[in-house]
């Protein structure tokens, strides 16, 4: 299963630290609809970055500025697998969820930036299925659209055969 995610780019050049915490910074002002002020011709100031984020609500007051930190880095690792993954071929069911609303970021940081339907999953998985869910790359995984996008993968895990947890109970 793939979250409105394009097929890695082959030798794709991996953005450095600062630059994926950008992107991040960018794609959660799009999500809260608010502004993050953080200096970007600076390294990143993990404090002022965790005030800002206290400040549109997207981390509570308590979180420690460490753990913050290793929240970060851990986001940024995650970004790093991203890039280095270059998959190859599968050959068995395969799902992709694409958000029906796109986030354009600045150019070169746009997510799931293909004019394929498939996003480029097609050549590596033939037997791909493409579903278009209700909100963003982000808001799809929100609360009030995860009921609706938990009934689309029970009814994909069944047509596949997949056992579901309700007939195993």
């Amino acid at each position: 299963i793939m979250a409105d995610q394009p097929v890695p780019a082959p030798q794709a050049v991996l953005p450095n630290k600062d630059e994926i915490i950008f992107n991040f910074i960018e794609k959660m002002q799009l999500y809260t609809g608010q502004s993050i002020h953080i200096e970007e011709d600076e390294p990143v100031n993990y404090p002022s970055l965790l005030k800002e984020f206290v400040k549109v609500g997207l981390v509570p007051q308590e979180v420690a500025p460490e753990d913050f930190r290793r929240f970060i880095e851990l986001m940024v690792r995650h970004n790093q697998i991203i890039y280095d993954h270059q998959p190859s071929g599968y050959h068995g069911p395969a799902l992709l969820l694409k958000a029906k609303e796109k986030i354009h970021l600045k150019p070169g940081l746009s997510l799931a930036e293909t004019n394929q339907e498939d996003y480029g999953w097609r050549a590596l998985c033939p037997v791909l299925q493409v579903l278009e869910v209700e909100g963003n790359h982000i808001s799809m995984m929100a609360p009030d659209n995860t009921a609706i996008l938990a009934s689309h993968l029970e009814k994909w895990m069944k047509n596949i055969g997949f056992p579901s947890a309700i007939d195993q109970s």
